[in-house]
C-alpha cells in the first residue's frame, strides 16, 4: 500500500473466515486481491439485487485514513477491522473503534465524508477498541474500552484523552452508560460487571451474586446494557450462555436466564423487549419479554437456500440493534458475512423473513447501529470500512 493510491484503488487481502479446525475442510479458503472500488461496486450491485425495494438504499462507504508505515500501529499483514460503532445524539457524527486501537469520528454533515477534514482519528491503544458509547445528553464525550483493560474518556471534537482508567489484568469487552450518564458499567475477562461513578471516575461496586440460587458468570462478559425503561436494571451476557439481571440499588444479581451465547455488542432493549444474538449454529436470535423474564420466541436466521447441513451457509452473529422509530431491528455476523433487517411484528416461531439483507459479503460484519430518527443504518466490517444505508 502506498499513500499515492486513492481510496478506491487501495488493495485489500480477502480471507474467507473459518469456524473451527474441524470445519475448515468444509469451507473453501478464498484469498484474492481486490481494490476498495471493486468491493464497493460488488456490494452496491449485491444490495440492489437482494433488495429490489427502494426503502433501503446503500448510500456511502466510510473509509479510515491510512496508517502510516512509520506508525507503531502499521502492519502490512493484517487488515484494520471495525469492531464497534455508534452514532451520536445529533446523528451528525459516527464514532468507530478499530482492531488497530485507533478511534475514528466521521462527520456526516458533509457530502465528502471521507475528506480528511471531516475525519478525526486518534491512535488510542496498542490493543483493539472493543466497545464505545457516547455520553447521554452530551455531543462531545465518548467512552471507550480496550482489550488491554483500559477505559478512555475522549473529547470527540479534538480526539484528546480526558481521562484514562485501568482495570489491571482484565481485558475489557464492553461498556454502557446509565440513562442519565451518571454511571457506567464495564465487563470483560474477569467475569465481573463493575459499576463506576462517571463524575468522579471511581469504582462504586462489583456487581456479583449474593444468593445461592443466583448464578455468576463463568466466562468472559461481552455485553452490558442498562435498561432505558428502568434506571435500576442492568443486564450482562457473554460466552457462558447466561444473562444476568442486576438491581444496581442492591448491587447484586436479581434474576437470570439461559440461552444467549453473546460474542459482541449483542444486546439491545426497546419497550418491554430485550433482543439478543448468539454466535451459534442455531437459534441465533432471541427476543425476550422483560415483564416475564422469559423469551417468548427463539428462532434461527432464515437461510435462503435452506441448506442447513452446509457450515458455510450458517450465520454466526455478533451484534444487534433496534430501530428506535419502528418495529424493525438489525443483526450482523460472520461466516455467511451478512447484515439483515427484520420486523419483529412479523415474527413466528423458528422463522422470520428479512425486510432488508446483504448476504455473502467478502468480510464479516461485527457491529451495527441506527440514527436516533431511524432514517439511517450503519454497519462496520472486517475490511475496516463502514457502510451507511438510507431508510425511507
Amino acid at each position: 500500500m502506498t499513500s499515492e493510491l486513492n481510496d478506491d484503488e487501495r488493495t485489500i487481502t480477502i480471507t474467507k473466515e473459518t469456524i473451527t479446525d474441524e470445519e475448515k475442510l468444509l469451507i473453501s479458503e478464498k484469498i484474492e486481491k481486490k481494490t476498495i472500488g471493486e468491493i464497493k461496486k460488488e456490494e452496491e450491485e449485491k444490495f440492489i439485487n437482494q433488495n429490489p425495494s427502494k426503502q433501503y438504499t446503500l448510500s456511502s462507504f466510510l473509509i479510515p485514513p491510512y496508517i502510516p508505515e512509520d506508525s507503531k500501529y502499521y502492519s502490512p499483514d493484517s487488515n484494520e477491522e471495525c469492531f464497534t460503532l455508534r452514532f451520536d445524539e445529533t446523528n451528525m457524527n459516527l464514532a468507530c473503534g478499530y482492531s488497530s486501537g485507533r478511534l475514528g469520528v466521521f462527520k456526516l454533515n458533509n457530502k465528502n465524508t471521507n475528506n480528511k477534514k471531516n475525519i478525526i482519528f486518534t491512535e488510542l491503544s496498542d490493543f483493539p477498541i472493543t466497545c464505545l458509547r457516547w455520553k447521554p445528553h452530551n455531543r462531545t464525550i465518548l467512552l471507550t474500552v480496550t482489550a488491554d483493560g483500559f477505559i478512555y474518556e475522549i473529547h470527540s471534537s479534538s480526539g484528546k484523552i480526558l481521562q484514562k482508567l485501568e482495570e489491571k489484568n482484565n481485558p475489557l469487552m464492553c461498556v454502557d452508560y446509565s440513562i442519565d450518564g451518571s454511571l457506567f458499567a464495564t465487563g470483560g475477562n474477569d467475569k465481573v460487571v463493575k459499576l463506576y461513578d462517571d463524575s468522579t471516575k471511581t469504582l462504586i461496586s462489583k456487581l456479583e451474586s449474593k444468593k445461592s440460587n443466583m448464578p455468576e458468570h463463568s466466562n468472559r462478559i461481552f455485553s452490558v446494557k442498562f435498561n432505558p425503561n428502568n434506571e435500576n436494571m442492568l443486564i450482562s451476557g457473554g460466552w457462558d450462555n447466561t444473562l444476568l439481571f442486576y438491581d444496581i440499588r442492591a448491587k447484586e444479581v436479581q434474576n437470570f436466564s439461559y440461552g444467549a451465547h453473546i460474542c459482541g455488542d449483542g444486546m439491545d432493549i426497546k419497550d418491554n423487549y430485550l433482543l439478543t444474538v448468539s454466535w451459534e449454529k442455531k437459534d441465533q436470535i432471541q427476543l425476550w419479554d422483560l415483564r416475564m423474564m422469559k423469551y417468548p420466541y427463539i428462532f434461527q436466521v432464515e437461510l435462503p437456500n435452506e441448506n442447513k447441513n452446509q457450515i458455510n451457509d450458517i450465520s454466526f452473529l455478533y451484534s444487534c440493534k433496534f430501530n428506535p422509530k419502528n418495529s424493525t431491528f438489525c443483526i450482523s455476523g460472520s461466516n455467511k458475512n451478512l447484515i439483515r433487517v427484520y420486523d419483529y411484528k412479523n415474527l413466528t416461531m423458528k422463522k422470520i423473513l428479512p425486510v432488508c439483507n446483504v448476504d455473502n459479503m467478502d468480510f464479516a460484519s461485527y457491529c451495527c447501529d441506527y440514527t436516533s430518527d431511524g432514517k439511517m443504518l450503519s454497519y462496520g466490517c472486517a475490511d475496516s470500512m463502514v457502510r451507511l444505508v438510507n431508510i425511507k
